[in-house]
């Protein structure tokens, strides 16, 4: 079911209290959010993802990953209403209002953890916070994750921030440890709570590839930042988490997460 396709949302959830009795009366836990901002309110249009099946995956890269995740909305973002929830992410968005911007600020200002990801933002929030941001057009840049090395070709956000230029191991142009490295992410401490900045399209590049290394690079700065979630799967388990409460107990709602992917460069992905 795509996000966008809200009127589909009511005949699910009968489905699921049909079917599993236990989760009637549960409340859900809050988790890690998304902000899901799927028009671009400068033109009222346009989408703001470059590929709109990105709508119908944008959860995949942390739940893939082992942690559950929540959304939130542009209206929720508008009130400043985030649930008490410690950490917000913001995917590869294009466009954002004024109004949210501070809100966002303020919330990291008030001890919160927000990661950004794509060139765009990453740069307007790295300028609002006192770090020079630069965006380079059609960067081949490298990244190394434990044992891997994966590659994304495209526009990237580089930071002048060397004290906190270990976050990621960023190569510029060669899939080789021994190339020349830039400063692609960074983490920026703003009142209470930190920005963490990712140069790139991190959530569109997995809706493509679904590269093991790019979501265990997510759960790496998940753990990083928000280290003690309400559940987690252990690595290297392939099962998706929902959790809920119901009186004192954690209700967990495991999905199987053995699927296979094929992109549409041709090239298919068994986990």
């Amino acid at each position: 079911i795509r996000m966008a396709d809200t009127q589909h949302m009511k005949a699910v959830a009968e489905f699921v209290r049909a079917r599993e009795k236990w989760c009637c009366g549960s409340k859900p836990v809050s988790n890690a959010a998304l902000l899901f901002s799927h028009y671009d309110k400068g033109c009222k249009t346009e989408a703001l993802y470059d590929l709109t099946q990105l709508s119908r995956g944008i959860c995949d890269l942390i739940t893939d990953g082992g942690r559950p995740i929540d959304i939130i909305y542009d209206y929720q973002a508008e009130n400043g209403s985030f649930g008490g929830r410690s950490t917000l992410i913001l995917p590869d968005l294009d466009f954002m209002t004024d109004v949210i911007k501070k809100q966002l600020l303020m919330f990291v200002e008030d001890g919160g953890n927000l990661i950004i990801t794509g060139p765009k933002m990453s740069e307007s929030f790295a300028n609002s916070t006192g770090v020079n941001a630069k965006i380079t057009k059609n960067a081949s840049v490298y990244f190394s994750e434990g044992d891997c090395i994966y590659g994304i070709f495209g526009d990237i956000a580089c930071f002048d921030d060397e004290e906190n230029s270990g976050l990621i191991s960023c190569y510029e142009g060669v899939m080789d440890r021994s190339a020349s490295q830039i400063n692609c992410s960074t983490v920026v401490s703003r009142g209470a709570g930190k920005l963490v900045l990712l140069g790139w399209r991190i959530f569109e590049d997995y809706n493509l590839t679904h590269s093991s290394a790019e979501k265990q690079t997510m759960r790496r700065i998940l753990d990083a930042v928000e280290p003690k979630p309400s559940a987690y799967v252990e690595k290297g388990l392939n099962v998706e988490i929902i959790p809920s409460e119901k009186g004192n107990v954690l209700l967990l709602n495991i999905i199987n997460g053995n699927e296979y992917y094929y992109d549409n460069r041709g090239s298919n992905f068994g986990e």
